[in-house]
């Protein structure tokens, strides 16, 4: 289970997306992995590739988080934007406003604005995914 620091931690890098005017818009082109900016936790490591407004979006923020076996990123949680996750790599489930779901390689889970979610890894091996969220 993910204690509070952690969670806060975790929330900061995935959840938190600042304001449009203290940040330049997010230009045209592609970040590699290494050009990410990955941040250790506990639980595993999370990586932003991009993050703020766009021409049509407040809000944009995508990365992805590496889970170790039986950790979560943080505790079920919601947030203002609205949130697509791929899932590339390991198995495990996700929640969504109660409903547990399975979730595996080619896996897609949407969840809108303000509604509790979380995702849960297995305990057999690490799990890979990719985040997309946004506020229109």
């Amino acid at each position: 289970m993910t204690n509070r620091r952690e969670f806060l931690s975790a929330a900061a890098v995935q959840a938190a997306v600042p304001a449009p005017a203290r940040k330049k818009p997010i230009s045209n082109g592609a970040v590699a992995p290494e050009q990410a900016h990955a941040s250790q936790f506990p639980q595993g490591v999370a990586s932003l590739y991009l993050s703020g407004p766009t021409d049509q979006l407040k809000d944009l923020a995508t990365g992805t988080w590496r889970i170790k076996p039986g950790r979560s990123p943080h505790d079920i949680h919601q947030h203002p934007e609205e949130e697509l996750l791929i899932f590339t790599e390991g198995s495990g489930e996700i929640v969504i406003a109660g409903v547990k779901q399975p979730v595996k390689p080619g896996s897609v889970m949407y969840c809108a604005a303000n509604i509790p979610h979380g995702v849960f890894n297995g305990r057999d091996s690490e799990m890979l995914f990719y985040f997309i969220k946004w506020r229109a």
